[in-house]
């Protein structure tokens, strides 16, 4: 199955699809929905709540109930929701503290909205790795422009630059998840110039490591 959400700025409804594009039934209630985050067990979704002319929030939809809870809350902006892969923490970036860092919280919407990451330049989330280990973000460059990070999620949490030659659009989605272990076996040669993570053997190693837990 799958969800997707139609639309651009406006009202969307969150809709259950087959594989073969037959419409099953819909999630919650319209919304300004931007961002959609399936759990790894299917019975919720976490989404970002909001438009361009406001301040968005996270919500939580559990699909058995049909019930729609806030999961963030303040007068930021909460965007880029990602769960774990066990699914007991939600991550997100926040501008709560001037610019966009990392957060986490309890996937039952309990507890405090602790930050696990903050620098000087703002971060999106695009994905974790499938053991927790690892953390995908892009983050705007001084001179260079979007470029992808991973940030280790123990140890010293010391990010790793992957990529510098700025993404643009939506490529920042493709190159993450499951699409940046094509990217980086097949074509690690002609990158190497580019991510500077893909030309240190060390940083290489690290980078097999994510690319195993996709």
């Amino acid at each position: 199955m799958l969800v997707y959400q139609t639309g651009g700025g406006q009202t969307r409804q969150l809709t259950w699809l087959d594989r073969r594009g037959k419409v099953l039934g819909t999630a919650g209630s319209p919304g300004l929905y931007n961002r959609v985050a399936l759990a790894s067990d299917g019975r919720q979704v976490a989404v970002q709540v909001g438009n361009e002319n406001q301040p968005s929030n996270l919500w939580s939809i559990e699909f058995a109930r049909g019930s729609s809870t806030r999961f963030s809350f303040g007068s930021n902006t909460d965007v880029d929701p990602v769960w774990f892969p066990d699914g007991s923490r939600l991550v997100f970036s926040s501008n709560r503290g001037g610019h966009f860092d990392v957060y986490q919280k309890a996937a039952s919407g309990g507890g405090s909205e602790d930050a696990i990451f903050q620098s000087s330049d703002n971060k999106f989330i695009t994905d974790i790795s499938r053991d927790g280990r690892w953390l995908m973000y892009t983050q705007n460059g001084r001179t260079t422009g979007n470029d992808l990070w991973v940030l280790p999620l123990t140890g010293d949490r010391k990010a790793l630059s992957l990529c510098q030659y700025g993404i643009r659009g939506t490529a920042g989605t493709v190159l993450s998840g499951r699409t940046l272990g094509g990217l980086y076996l097949e074509r690690v040669g002609p990158l190497r110039g580019l991510c500077p993570a893909l030309s240190n053997h060390s940083q290489r190693r690290q980078m097999d490591d994510f690319v195993r837990r996709r």
